[in-house]
Order: C-alpha cells, then structure tokens, then sequence
C-alpha cells in the first residue's frame, strides 16, 4: 500500500471514513479508496525532499484490523512483507477472513470472543439460574475472561515439577468449563 495523505486542513476525525490518495512507487497519480479512520498517529514529512512537502501523513495503529482498517475483526497472520499478502487481502475482501486465521482457529475465535466478553461482564444486568447473585455471575465471567487470556498467551503456568503445577491445571480447567457450560448463557 501507498502513503496515506491529506492536506493540513483536512486532517480527518476520528470515526469517518474518508477518501485516501494512496501513492503507488512509478505512478504519478495517487489510487483513490474510501477508509475508515481509527487511532492516528501524525507526523511532519521531510520537507526537503518530497515534492508532496505540504501533506501530512496518518499512520494506522498495528493491532488487528480488517481490509477498512476496523480493529478486532481481522485476525490475519500474515504481513504485508509476506509472498501471501495480496492473496491473503482478497481472500478478506471476499471471505471476510483469510486462511491464516484457521491455522490456529480455536485461538482465533478466542480472540474475537475476549474484548467481547469483557465488555458483557460490564454491561450484563441479568445472570443464569445456577447463580444467586450477578456479581457471582461476573465472578464466573472474571474466571471465563482468565481462561481465555491464559488460553491466547499459551501460558502454562508452573513448569510440572513446581508444587502449584496442578492447582494450575485444576484452575485452568475449571474456567474451561465454566465458559463452555455457560456459553449458551452469554446473552442479557
């Protein structure tokens, strides 16, 4: 992809989408393409050296995104220095996903389910019958949300010589199964 440039007076909000000049090395006209514009990190351009000396350039956030840049939907192993990338740009365009994300596809829905999850246990004003409070439902949640933080990191905890070896492996797995237990619950 080529640089993404707006004039000084046009610096775009946050939450629009806007019309991007990408400059693609030997053509003398910028491509066009409509993006959604997330975090920004601004910088000057060398003035001395770009005939463009009066643009700014917006540099996106390196987390997850999709092809429009929306963070938390695309979960794509690949780089864009990779062979695969414009394979992989259009297998997103189409699919919504490229076959990166099925590599590992037990930690690729635990990653769109994490922020999720979190942002339930926040919000969430009704619990399952099995509880007699919401905040020991949010307890159950609090342990879900350790199970699949634990799961992502490939943290295994204790090495099994350490003594807490199996109080970990018992943990693990009983927040395993609190959120397969529960998952047909996660709904308010």
């Amino acid at each position: 992809m080529g640089d993404w440039v707006f004039t000084q007076n046009e610096l775009p909000e946050l939450g629009s989408t806007i019309e991007v000049a990408e400059y693609i090395q030997g053509d003398p006209l910028p491509t066009m393409s409509t993006h959604y514009v997330d975090h920004q990190y601004i910088k000057d351009i060398d003035k001395n050296n770009d005939p463009r000396d009066m643009w700014k350039y917006v540099h996106r956030e390196t987390q997850p995104k999709d092809p429009y840049g929306i963070p938390n939907v695309c979960f794509s192993l690949i780089e864009p220095s990779d062979s695969n990338w414009d394979e992989a740009k259009k297998d997103r365009m189409s699919k919504g996903y490229d076959n990166s994300e099925l590599w590992n596809l037990d930690v690729t829905i635990l990653k769109f389910t994490l922020p999720r999850l979190k942002d339930f246990r926040k919000c969430t004003h009704t619990y399952p019958a099995d509880f007699k409070t919401i905040e020991e439902w949010k307890e159950a949640i609090d342990k879900m949300i350790w199970w699949i933080e634990m799961y992502i990191d490939g943290t295994n905890g204790p090495s099994p010589a350490d003594k807490k070896y199996e109080e970990h492996k018992v943990k693990m797995e009983e927040c395993k199964n609190l959120f397969f237990k529960y998952f047909t619950a996660l709904w308010d």
